[in-house]
């Protein structure tokens, strides 16, 4: 594909000033994902049921307007959402999530918040609400 070269090697600028390394093909994704209130890995489908239990998604889209929340993503799954501050030295994080999850799962999403942290240049301090 002409340009996919180049534009990996952008993705891949981009991964590493936020402190991440880059995905290859055939790399595994990590298990817990923070994403935007409009990534396409919820909104790029007429059918959001693979991602999304169709009872939550009143949660992710409250208004039912269009207006998608910040997502948390276990497993292929959206699990909860999040709204984050941005003080002067940190960035408060506060995670809702759609059911319990285990300790290990809890630690993998607040580690997911790394990446971003880096990115905006503060430290997220999440919390479970």
């Amino acid at each position: 594909v002409a340009g996919a070269e180049s534009a990996a090697g952008v993705f891949a600028t981009a991964g590493q000033r936020a402190g991440v390394e880059s995905l290859a093909f055939g790399d595994t994704v990590p298990r817990a994902l923070v994403l935007p209130g409009f990534d396409e890995h919820l909104l790029g489908y007429r059918d959001r049921s693979l991602v999304l239990d169709p009872a939550k998604a009143h949660l992710v889209d409250p208004g039912r307007n269009g207006v998608f929340r910040a997502t948390v993503v276990l497993d292929g799954r959206v699990v909860g959402t999040w709204k984050r501050r941005l003080l002067k030295s940190t960035a408060p994080v506060d995670v809702t999530l759609f059911e319990p999850v285990n300790t290990r799962d809890r630690a993998l999403i607040t580690t997911a918040f790394t990446p971003w942290g880096h990115y905006i240049g503060l430290e997220p301090v999440v919390s479970f609400g």
